[in-house]
C-alpha cells in the first residue's frame, strides 16, 4: 500500500505493531514463555517488512506515526543506552547519541521491545523482576538483528570469523560473541576429545572387580 492510499496520518508499516501485539496471549508469562514469543514476534517482523538477509533495516522504526525516535547527547542520558516513554499520543524512544552505531542499533530494537509490550506488560510480565525484562528485550533485539535462519546460512557458508559476521549483521562484537554462543555455535568450554563425553568415573577394572 502506497502512502497516497493510507487513511490520513497514518503511515505504511503503522499495522505493525498491532499484528506483533496479537501474538502475545493475556495472561502471565513465563521467562520462558516471553522468549519463545520474542523470537516468534521477531521473525514475524521481519516477514511483514519483507526483509530476508543481513543487515536487518531499522529505518522503518522512525518513521511510526506512534513512534519518534530521537538521538540524545550522552550527557543526558544518566549512562543508560536508550529509554522508552509514552508522551504526547506517542512513544518516545530516546537512543544514547555517544554510543557506536551498531550499539545504537541494538538499543533501538531493544527498546521496540519494550513499548510493543507495553499495553500489556502489567499482565504478562506480573511475575517476573526488572532484570528479566531487559534480558526478554536484549533477546528481541538478538533474534530480530541477528536471525537464526540467517546466522546458520552465513555460518555453513564458511562465514565463522565473529567480526566479520558482526560486520555483516552491523551489531557490536560483544553482542554476536553471546549470539554465537546462544545459539550453540561456538562454546564457552576447552575443547575436548570425543571420548572424554562419555567417559564415566569408573573403569573396566572397577566394574569387574
Amino acid at each position: 500500500m502506497t502512502d497516497a492510499h493510507l487513511p490520513k496520518g497514518r503511515k505504511p508499516h503503522d499495522d505493525v505493531i498491532g499484528r506483533l501485539r496479537h501474538m502475545m496471549p493475556l495472561r502471565p508469562l513465563a521467562f520462558w514463555e516471553h522468549k519463545t514469543i520474542a523470537e516468534h514476534q521477531a521473525t514475524r517482523l521481519l516477514e511483514l517488512l519483507g526483509q530476508q538477509s543481513p543487515a536487518t533495516d531499522l529505518t522503518w522504526l522512525t518513521e511510526l506515526s506512534k513512534m519518534q525516535v530521537v538521538l540524545v547527547p550522552k550527557w543526558r542520558m544518566d549512562g543508560l543506552s536508550g529509554m522508552t516513554s509514552w508522551r504526547d499520543g506517542k512513544w518516545l524512544i530516546g537512543i544514547n547519541k555517544g554510543n557506536p552505531p551498531a550499539r545504537r542499533r541494538f538499543t533501538l530494537a531493544h527498546e521496540f521491545k519494550h513499548a510493543l509490550d507495553a499495553n500489556r506488560d502489567s499482565v504478562t510480565y506480573s511475575t517476573l523482576n526488572d532484570d528479566q525484562r531487559e534480558l526478554i528485550a536484549d533477546y528481541f533485539a538478538a533474534c530480530y538483528l541477528m536471525p537464526k535462519m540467517w546466522m546458520r546460512r552465513a555460518w555453513t557458508r564458511g562465514l565463522q570469523d565473529p567480526e566479520a559476521l558482526a560486520g555483516l549483521f552491523k551489531v557490536s562484537r560483544q553482542a554476536m560473541d553471546k549470539r554465537l554462543h546462544d545459539l550453540g555455535f561456538t562454546e564457552s568450554e576447552p575443547d575436548r576429545s570425543v571420548a572424554s563425553y562419555f567417559r564415566t568415573t569408573s573403569t573396566p577394572r572397577d566394574l569387574a572387580a
